[in-house]
């Protein structure tokens, strides 16, 4: 004798159940076979939720538990059903057991409809998890609680309804499949439409969708089922067991696949997380090896021009041609274009911090007021402010700190051709632990907030990662790459963080934090 057959010897009394006693032997005992093939899913995606802490994994374990105990109360509800309807055709009818389980029945169909609203009203949650758009970690509770209670007062409120006929034999044979049948449709439906727009696990979401389109079936089936038997129609009970069990199992197999989906997208985001981390590093090492190239190469560069320096001012004195005198000054020029080249060249290798001293800031850009004007020229206005009074003191190198607000203002104004106006704000702020802190490299406290906008062309999108790489640059041959590198390279040995935000043909903003001395 198989398996098959023992699990329904007590169900198959006859080719088909035709009768409300019968139907209700079936259903218990399909909804126990239903249970124990439950079990495992529900044990192996408790044990997933509970390894490896996926979202949408937490979620749904909570969902997938509420239903099977909605599914254990619902087995308990059918037993004292069952109990019920045997008191009542016994001869010598005890009224006290018959009560007794109709007090049981009423319970535990409370009880089952109540988790069956709280799963539902925590699945919206667990779609959102496993779309990755969810903003909490758990399932609002209250929200839970209350569905189940509205769910339960429509529940008993429909069987209370004086209902006659044909309505009242589908409401005594149906009991409340329709609620079941309702909300495992929406839970199909509400698990397509996030699926559409989610903005991960789609796949995943859709399994989910058919999972509770399984059970939509299934209740489909026992609406069927149900009110054949009330008409005395015959219903095979095989169908009844064979519907439970392969629905149970085609539910838990596709909740667990869509599961296993999640953790197989998140292991891929993790591999490209690592992968960019990498190539992060590989380029930093490569950027270190060349400031540190760029160092020496300065270094060396920078002794022979004060040699060409000296000969060039020597030359000039001796000179008594205008001619030859005109050349000499070009040629000084060139050898202090070239290095001031060298210093920022300098400024950007420079490993240590420089030797620091104190200073207001305020007072510090109040000073090179006529510099910036002058390196701003003709066509462009600088709008210098305060934005408070107290003063800023800063510990730095000075030379440092001016090579900022240089850069800036000529990067400025090497990016409005036409003409323009760089707005340089100052102020001083405190940043706290928590959201507001802009970089997680930067300690709580006093800061300089430096803001310095134009009005000029942007930066195009594409470029916006490499701004600060040394030798990068979008000016072509007017631009040498040293001078957003050499603010880089000052902010951060002042342990301060540079961000940018640029749209093209909207302008250029450049924020800056830096370090400040409490008061």
């Amino acid at each position: 004798m198989t398996t098959y057959q023992l699990l329904l010897i007590p169900l198959l009394q006859g080719a088909a159940v035709s009768t409300g006693a019968a139907l209700l032997r079936a259903q218990s005992a399909s909804t126990g076979i239903a249970l124990a093939i439950q079990g495992p899913f529900l044990l192996a995606i408790i044990g997933a939720a509970w390894a490896l802490r996926r979202p949408g994994m937490r979620a749904f374990a909570v969902v997938y538990g509420l239903f099977s105990l909605a599914s254990v109360c619902s087995a308990i509800s059918l037993a004292a059903t069952n109990a019920a309807t045997n008191a009542a055709t016994n001869a010598a009818t005890n009224a006290a057991t018959n009560a007794g389980a109709d007090v049981l029945r009423n319970v535990m169909l409370a009880v089952t409809m109540f988790l069956t609203a709280a799963g539902w009203a925590s699945n919206a949650h667990a779609l959102r998890a496993l779309g990755g758009t969810a903003t909490s970690r758990w399932p609002s509770v209250p929200r839970m609680m209350l569905t189940g209670v509205l769910v339960i007062i429509a529940t008993f409120a429909l069987r209370a309804l004086p209902f006659t006929g044909v309505l009242a034999t589908m409401r005594q044979s149906w009991g409340p499949r329709p609620l079941f049948l309702l909300i495992m449709l929406l839970s199909a439906i509400d698990s397509w439409r996030v699926s559409r727009t989610a903005p991960a696990n789609r796949t995943a979401l859709r399994l989910v969708a058919y999972s509770y389109a399984a059970l939509v079936v299934r209740q489909l089936f026992g609406l069927y089922a149900a009110f054949a038997a009330s008409l005395g129609q015959a219903v095979a009970p095989e169908s009844i067991v064979f519907m439970q069990a392969a629905t149970a199992a085609l539910n838990g197999v596709t909740l667990l696949a869509a599961l296993m989906l999640e953790e197989r997208a998140a292991m891929d985001e993790q591999s490209q997380q690592i992968r960019a981390s990498e190539s992060r590093l590989s380029r930093g090492q490569r950027l270190e090896s060349l400031g540190q190239m760029a160092g020496g190469i300065a270094h060396d560069f920078a002794n022979v021009l004060m040699v060409i320096g000296a000969g060039v001012s020597y030359a000039r004195e001796a000179a008594g041609s205008p001619d030859v005198d005109a050349h000499l000054a070009e040629a000084e020029l060139a050898v202090d274009r070239a290095t001031g080249l060298t210093r920022q060249l300098r400024v950007y290798a420079q490993q240590r911090p420089a030797a620091s001293a104190e200073f207001v800031a305020e007072e510090r850009i109040d000073a090179l007021r006529p510099m910036l004007q002058r390196l701003a020229g003709d066509g462009v206005s600088t709008d210098i402010r305060r934005e408070s009074d107290s003063p800023t003191t800063l510990s730095m190198d000075p030379s440092q700190f001016d090579q900022i607000l240089l850069n800036l203002v000529v990067n400025a104004r090497d990016a409005m051709p036409a003409g323009g106006t760089i707005t340089i704000d100052a102020s001083s702020t405190h940043l706290d632990d928590g959201p507001s802190n802009r970089d997680s490299t930067l300690r709580a406290g006093r800061h300089l907030y430096l803001r310095v906008s134009d009005t000029g062309v942007g930066i195009a999108e594409d470029a916006m990662p490499r701004i600060f790489d040394p030798f990068f640059t979008t000016k072509g041959d007017r631009g040498t790459g040293l001078g957003l590198a050499t603010v880089s390279s000052v902010v951060r040995q002042a342990n301060g963080h540079v961000a940018v935000t640029s749209r093209v043909g909207n302008g250029t903003v450049f924020e800056i934090w830096i370090p400040a001395q409490e008061r």
